[in-house]
């Protein structure tokens, strides 16, 4: 792994330049890359460096006032291997117009606490269209609407998403929906905060495959998820954060009876809960 500082830049081309030993370890195991802004930029060292990395695997962006979509791009087109794309606390950018380069090895990106315009985050989304894991954490972004549109964007360019996590604010209850109707046949894991009551009655209809369910309580009121309970039997995890106990199934709340305390808590329910409170619901629908 090499966390790549600018004040150590030029010793680590040095190094890959002149020790053998150094170049051949480095090419042979690197697989983690972190680069660091530091008061300026180590375009510079980019090629020099990377042309000796090119069995790394994840790369992540820390710290990046201003990040351009090019200079990822430039960076991946050196280490054509990289599956995972990890940006945190950035502000991503987009040069006026460059080309879109496309890396249909990235199959994972994670973004938190990382800004974007519109432009940006659409040049960074059509260049990965593979992307099968998501996670879209929370950040900054004061621009109306960007958090929303960058999720319609995402559903459109990247088809085959089937693990996703979003934690953006200012995002609508219609484009959870949306994002719910392209990808819910195909997900297994999903987090997402309630929006709404749409938003669950999706889910039960549209993610039956689901493994892994974690939804965030929002405020909206009357939110029934016995239909997830009943239709996604494949669930082996799923948990409501932040969930009023008056707004809990009673046929939950029997079986974690022990772990209630208070008026708002977190309820994780593992494989076998889930069996025995799915079997429970269809046994009060025969008495019914």
């Amino acid at each position: 792994m090499f966390n790549i500082h600018r004040t150590q830049i030029k010793q680590l081309e040095q190094g890959l330049l002149n020790n053998y030993y150094l170049r051949q370890a480095a090419n042979e195991y690197t697989q983690v890359v972190t680069l660091k802004c530091r008061q300026g930029g180590n375009e510079h060292y980019w090629k020099s460096i990377f042309i000796h990395l090119p069995n790394t695997r994840q790369l992540y962006f820390r710290d990046y006032i201003s990040l351009s979509v090019t200079k990822i791009h430039h960076i991946l087109s050196f280490v054509p291997k990289v599956n995972l794309l990890d940006i945190q606390y950035c502000d991503l950018i987009t040069n006026t117009g460059s080309t879109i380069e496309i890396f249909n090895n990235i199959t994972e990106l994670n973004l938190l606490w990382t800004d974007f315009s519109l432009d940006a985050i659409k040049q960074l989304f059509q260049s990965i269209p593979q992307l099968v894991t998501v996670n879209l954490g929370a950040n900054h972004n004061r621009k109306p609407l960007e958090n929303d549109l960058a999720l319609q964007v995402m559903s459109e360019v990247c088809p085959n998403i089937e693990r996703l996590s979003v934690s953006l604010q200012q995002v609508s209850e219609n484009t959870l929906c949306r994002l719910l109707t392209v990808y819910g046949y195909q997900l297994t894991l999903l987090s997402i905060r309630c929006e709404g009551t749409q938003v669950i009655k999706r889910i039960s209809q549209c993610a039956k495959r689901l493994q892994h369910l974690v939804i965030r309580h929002s405020g909206c009121n009357k939110n029934d998820i016995t239909d997830i309970l009943r239709e996604c039997e494949s669930l082996s995890h799923f948990a409501m954060v932040s969930w009023p106990i008056q707004e809990v199934p009673s046929v939950v709340l029997g079986r974690m009876r022990d772990q209630v305390e208070g008026i708002r808590k977190t309820f994780a329910l593992d494989r076998n809960d889930l069996e025995e409170i799915r079997r429970l619901c269809l046994y009060q629908e025969q008495e019914i």
